[in-house]
């Protein structure tokens, strides 16, 4: 081979490994910016749950349709898919409507003349579960 042609091969073997890091680097890129925006959406459904614009039940029901893998339906206490032998995603279930509420005078008077103390809402199921499966990960 001539020096020149030498020259031009090892060129071309140093921009194709240039090409190959920067579109790594893209790819890199592109996986923060899509894990950044589940954070942030996540984020955004846990804070109108805690609000009360979005109820827990529908998430959870989504969830459990959408997860698969065992380890990531453990941090939302959903059944494992190995228990359950279901290995096919579905779409979520609506949620159940709620009874209607008694108009009876019994059940009128119990709501009107409730003299329990105002508590501060409580932690959801959703909450208490995420913390859970924090220790979990802390310990095991």
């Amino acid at each position: 081979m001539s020096g020149k042609l030498e020259k031009l091969l090892t060129k071309q073997q140093q921009l194709k490994e240039q090409i190959r890091q920067e579109k790594s680097k893209e790819s890199q890129q592109q996986r923060k910016l899509d894990t950044r925006k589940k954070i942030l959406a996540g984020a955004m459904v846990l804070e109108w749950i805690n609000q009360g614009k979005f109820s827990e039940e529908t998430l959870l029901a989504g969830l459990d349709g959408f997860l698969s893998r065992d380890q990531d339906r453990a941090v939302f206490g959903l059944p494992l898919k190995a228990a359950t032998g279901d290995t096919e995603l579905s779409p979520p279930k609506p949620p159940a409507k709620p009874a209607a509420p008694s108009t009876t005078n019994a059940a009128i008077t119990q709501q009107i003349g409730s003299t329990a103390p105002t508590l501060p809402a409580p932690r959801t199921r959703l909450v208490e579960r995420q913390e859970q499966a924090e220790l979990e990960k802390e310990f095991f």
